[in-house]
């Protein structure tokens, strides 16, 4: 094991960059989304510097998501350094879920003094085929403990996955120096700016365009991760199936639906979209119902609060008002660019109050680390 932290579930090459600089750098690039913020940060506060995004599907006008491949993405990113003038800069970056360990762990109180690396070690071990001599782990120590037990939430990865990520970065010209999995910069950047009175528990969706990540919350208890194969672009399949149109064609289709500032004209393309829409919205809900229902018999409590949507899709009304229907649950969107000390001028502000959601991962990934 090359890495071992109780630092938040990040794994780091390069401890100086994370304690020792007021300039933070994250980066999220899943499925067809790429999210990229910089802050200034100062104590608490954190001051956005600059911001940018990138919608795949249309810059590439995809027919389908597999025609996407790393020089593509490359590419892209390179135009991105560019732009902002990022070349060799020190960037936080997320990891897909895939090929990953994610586990919480009660861990004897004897075993966590004595030999806990050890310990850890071989509870992974239980999890992959892979040499757990091989893998970066890291960890950190939830606040639910007992006298007898601690809780650790543990992730590991491959050191070949790492190197992998590594190498792509750098050869777009960027220098990664601390890697998070995408659930876990979730969490942080939720416990970060999530503060309620209520003691029931509450969930965040996150919403990308081929993973849903869900995370529950509640007061003195484990957090509970769950994570889908799935994303919004199940809708852009549906509506192609449909209608014919293409799948960018459905990608701008989406995007004019969720911009609350255009009128929805009641059309055939339209009505064929909100099918999509609602189809997918049926198979969301499912999964946040099976997600709540466990946490329920799990941690055995009846009562639940609020669900917050993020991510891609989050901003529209017919969702939340879906979701809300089906679950007799209050349902928000959750904007965690709106948390952050103003850098924006009033435009890139106007603008973060609609797409702002996109960038809950980028901003998770440096949130533990100032």
């Amino acid at each position: 094991m090359q890495a071992f932290s109780f630092k938040s579930g990040t794994i780091t090459t390069n401890l100086e960059y994370m304690f020792g600089r007021s300039e933070k750098i994250g980066f999220s690039l899943e499925g067809a989304s790429l999210a990229l913020i910089g802050l200034r940060c100062s104590g608490n506060k954190r001051k956005v510097k600059f911001y940018d995004q990138a919608n795949l599907v249309k810059e590439f006008n995809l027919k389908s998501l597999d025609e996407l491949d790393d020089e593509m993405r490359i590419a892209l990113l390179k135009r991105i350094v560019k732009k902002h003038k990022l070349e060799q800069a020190p960037i936080s970056v997320t990891l897909p879920n895939t090929n990953t360990i994610l586990k919480i762990m009660e861990i004897p109180a004897e075993q966590a003094e004595s030999n806990l690396v050890e310990y850890i070690k071989e509870e992974i071990s239980q999890d992959t085929f892979d040499d757990v001599d091989e893998m970066q782990i890291a960890c950190f120590g939830l606040s639910n403990k007992t006298q007898s037990h601690l809780c650790y939430l543990v992730s590991a990865i491959s050191d070949d996955e790492l190197e992998g990520y590594q190498g792509f970065f750098e050869r777009a010209g960027l220098r990664p120096v601390s890697f998070e999995l995408g659930m876990l910069a979730l969490h942080n950047a939720f416990e970060s700016f999530y503060h309620s009175n209520n003691d029931a528990p509450a969930a965040v969706v996150d919403i990308g365009s081929s993973e849903i990540r869900v995370i529950i919350q509640g007061k003195d208890r484990n957090p509970f991760f769950h994570g889908t194969d799935f994303g919004d672009l199940e809708i852009n399949a549906k509506f192609s199936e449909l209608t014919g149109q293409s799948f960018v064609e459905a990608e701008c289709v989406k995007l004019d639906f969720l911009d609350e500032t255009k009128p929805n004209r009641q059309t055939m393309e339209n009505l064929s979209f909100l099918e999509a829409y609602c189809t997918f919205a049926s198979e969301l809900t499912t999964e946040i119902r099976k997600c709540i229902r466990h946490y329920q018999v799990a941690e055995h409590i009846l009562e639940f609060g609020n669900i917050y949507l993020t991510g891609r899709c989050a901003q529209g009304r017919v969702l939340k008002s879906l979701i809300s229907h089906e679950l007799k649950l209050n349902v928000e969107s959750w904007n965690p660019t709106m948390h952050l000390v103003d850098g924006f001028t009033d435009r890139s502000k106007e603008r973060c109050q609609y797409d702002g959601f996109n960038f809950s991962t980028a901003i998770g990934a440096v949130m533990d680390d100032s």
